[in-house]
């Protein structure tokens, strides 16, 4: 595999000059005349290459990719858009974005499933059904349990879909997810593998399914490497984990811990804790 681009041969010199090294440090087995060809003229250089001539840099093939122009931007770019707008509230922008993806369609699987993502979005915000028709719950489906590793896409489409998801459909894919994560998974997978397991114990507690949501913080806590910085997940999952007890067997203590947990919320995000209320109240009411 080869990789072309205008800026790819200069924004490695501008890495490797950075880092005041030499061709002759960086080159391994290549010839420096090649290093030199490929940096000043932008010539083709095969992936495998190129990971060689970043090792001495430090740096590592993802932040390189970072820095390259690129027209088309990454899955993980559009959905940080996605879900600043969706949390915003900002109905303008994922108008502006659904309608990008408007003639998305299942022969193109990554901006069809984008699209879902979108209109899944909007219908949540307009308090509309959000379960996918059987025909796009097929495609999902079919789509995530095919031969092959899960990479960030898969992960990114079922933590965003599985709210939309029927039940069925949710419990085979959540199986198939389990044992691709445990075969393998890189680090940055870990925020979406538990953002997909957030999202179905949410579908659980609104189904007062509460041993199923147990059992999806239980899959959650057993992941040794989720990055515990990812604070604005773990506040919603903290959150879960005081709702649980409140809804299945409330007492003075659980509404008290609950009570104190949205006391502090409010002073670091007002909006934050009004959606977490409201939540609440809407649970409440099913009763």
């Amino acid at each position: 595999m080869a990789l072309t681009t205008p800026t790819l041969g200069a924004a490695y010199h501008a890495v490797r000059t950075r880092r005041g090294l030499a061709i002759k440090q960086v080159r391994g087995q290549l010839d420096a005349s090649a290093v030199s060809h490929f940096e000043r003229d932008n010539t083709d250089i095969r992936m495998t290459n190129l990971m060689a001539l970043l090792q001495p840099t430090g740096m590592s093939m993802a932040e390189f990719a970072q820095l390259i122009q690129t027209p088309t931007p990454s899955v993980e770019a559009i959905m940080q858009k996605i879900s600043h707008a969706y949390d915003d509230l900002d109905w303008t922008t994922l108008k502006q974005f659904l309608a990008t993806y408007s003639d998305a369609t299942s022969a193109d699987s990554v901006r069809y499933l984008i699209r879902l993502i979108l209109a899944s979005c909007v219908a949540e915000l307009k308090n509309e059904q959000t379960q996918l028709s059987l025909t796009d719950d097929s495609f999902v489906e079919n789509y995530l349990m095919q031969d092959g590793s899960w990479y960030g896409l898969e992960y990114i489409a079922f933590c965003n879909l599985a709210y939309s998801l029927s039940p069925e459909t949710n419990n085979r894919v959540l199986k198939r997810m389990l044992s691709e994560y445990q075969s393998f998974h890189l680090p940055e997978y870990s925020r979406y593998f538990t953002a997909a397991l957030y999202n179905l114990a949410v579908n659980r507690i609104e189904a007062h399914d509460f041993d199923g949501t147990r059992q999806m913080l239980r899959a959650i806590s057993a992941v040794s490497d989720t990055n515990r910085d990812f604070l604005y997940l773990n506040h919603h999952l903290a959150f879960l984990r005081l709702l649980l007890p409140q809804l299945e067997h409330p007492t003075p203590a659980t509404t008290a811990a609950l009570n104190q947990f949205l006391n502090v919320t409010s002073l670091i995000d007002a909006t934050l804790a009004a959606k977490f209320r409201g939540w609440f109240k809407q649970l409440t009411a099913q009763d």
